[in-house]
């Protein structure tokens, strides 16, 4: 296994980050809402901070974009795939905002409703850990800043965060994964 396996990283993708923290922000999609990931396969939901415990995967917040939502992140989508906005015009949720509070620890799951995501990170974060089926740390993704697609499917993958708040902006994927390798080694998967 390598890096490829698990993130097909897009340091050429420039985009906009203020612009998009400007739409989180505003009232457009209403107010964060909590969401939890329950830990797979018997692990311990809690883990202690100072004396207070904290549920495992509790406490990160989300704001969904809806279909009619797409047209303020269209800076975006004009620069991937046609595909990836082709779907995303068909979706009812393709995209949307994460907020991880500090000490914040998202238990290591597997998306099940999508390949991966293009993940945006909108400020500091803590990296995204891949694990293997006995929960084996595989790889350690460190965010620097510039877009990255995260193959979320197939891998159980977790953050701990630390003191700092996190968000990220995430363009939800169907495709499979060797096609957007595909895409990536033809130079159609997004333009710089």
């Amino acid at each position: 296994m390598n890096k490829d396996d698990f993130v097909i990283e897009l340091p050429d993708f420039q985009f906009d980050k203020e612009r998009l923290i400007e739409f989180m922000n505003s009232d457009v999609l209403g107010d964060w809402r909590e969401l939890l990931h329950f830990p797979m396969k018997g692990l311990s939901n809690e883990f202690n901070l100072g004396s207070t415990f904290l549920m495992e995967g509790g406490g990160y917040m989300l704001k969904e974009l809806e279909t009619k939502h797409v047209e303020y992140v269209r800076h975006i989508y004009d620069r991937v795939n046609p595909n990836i906005l082709l779907w995303a015009q068909m979706a009812l949720r393709p995209a949307n905002f994460l907020k991880y509070p500090p000490y914040m620890k998202l238990a290591k799951h597997k998306d099940r409703l999508r390949t991966g995501s293009i993940h945006f990170p909108l400020g500091p974060g803590e990296p995204t850990n891949f694990y293997d089926d006995d929960y084996n740390l595989l790889y350690q993704h460190e965010h620097n800043g510039n877009p990255v697609i995260m193959h979320t499917h197939k891998y159980f993958h977790g953050v701990d965060n630390k003191d700092k708040e996190r968000y990220c902006f995430q363009i939800t994927l169907k495709h499979p994964w060797e096609l957007l390798h595909e895409w990536n080694a033809n130079g159609t998967l997004y333009k710089s």
